[in-house]
């Protein structure tokens, strides 16, 4: 049996690789960078929380910051849903004012995803 000599015939394995490879690359990329962001993030998908102040916090559930509100600290979250958590502290005495301010009889919330609160005395 003769061997050619002149290229023709043969398979060209340089060319199949580079060919195998692209889409290889095209789905191991993706693949590689999916599995390290969810392995070293608590928030992989973004949404990780962040200060804002209060009173963008109130406003977002219809609300405002008491007069004589003090060690404010307020944080929003977001990604697919909208929250909003924070803590206050005011003087005992004005607290059932305040509370009379909020709704049903107070202002309607601005969004309508704020329904909820959940306040503690």
């Amino acid at each position: 049996m003769a061997v050619r000599r002149d290229g023709r015939g043969r398979t060209r394995w340089g060319l199949v690789a580079a060919l195998l490879a692209v889409p290889a690359l095209l789905v191991l990329v993706p693949f590689a960078w999916f599995v390290w962001a969810f392995a070293t993030s608590d928030f992989p998908l973004g949404g990780g929380s962040h200060d804002v102040s209060c009173e963008e916090a109130l406003a977002f559930g219809g609300a405002k910051v008491p007069a004589r509100a003090y060690d404010t600290d307020c944080t929003t979250q977001s990604w697919m849903d909208t929250y909003y958590g924070g803590t206050f502290r005011m003087p005992r005495a004005g607290v059932r004012d305040w509370l009379a301010t909020l709704a049903p009889q107070g202002t309607q919330p601005v969004s309508p995803a704020a329904t909820t609160a959940r306040i503690s005395v």
